[in-house]
């Protein structure tokens, strides 16, 4: 049996999320039964905004957006517990909504490849990651991944 001992605790500043839990090794109702009664307290560790990704080797483009901020950062990995860094790569390229082109300045070829592992990574184009002229502007984004895991996006504000 296993019991959340407390809602989970969001810790930004490390990227993860905490919940402590109780796990029991006997039955429902062990009392009852005249089981031994053992257990213990845990902690499972999640990474934030960790729980659904797209994942391999190619591209996705998302619906037209508008946005606001000055930077693009994603939450993503590209290392593999068995190969280790390096094994992959995430490029992003802002398209304009209604031609599905890449923006000038901010193309696949222009974009930093991203090889690591990190839940706030800025996205820049030949090191520059301020998007913040194109805040209101109907864009879409693609992500070409190599070998890798995107599990969010996000627009933010001077970090």
């Amino acid at each position: 049996m296993i019991y959340t001992v407390q809602a989970p605790i969001v810790r930004a500043d490390l990227g993860e999320i905490w919940i402590y839990y109780e796990g029991f090794g006997g039955h429902h109702m062990y009392s009852k039964r005249g089981e031994p009664y053992r257990g213990q307290v845990g902690l499972a560790v999640l990474r934030l905004d960790g729980f659904v990704c797209i994942t391999g080797i190619g591209a996705l483009t998302t619906r037209p957006l508008t946005f606001r901020g000055d930077r693009l950062t994603i939450n993503a990995t590209s290392v593999d517990k068995y190969v280790g860094e390096g094994h992959g790569a995430i490029q992003v390229e802002i398209l304009d909504a209604g031609s599905n082109e890449p923006i000038p300045g901010f193309s696949k070829k222009e974009c930093d490849p991203f090889g690591g592992d990190e839940v706030r990574h800025p996205v820049s184009w030949n090191g520059r990651s301020r998007v913040s002229r194109l805040e209101g502007r109907p864009i879409k984004l693609r992500f070409h991944l190599d070998k890798a895991k995107l599990f969010s996006f996000q627009f933010v504000q001077g970090q």
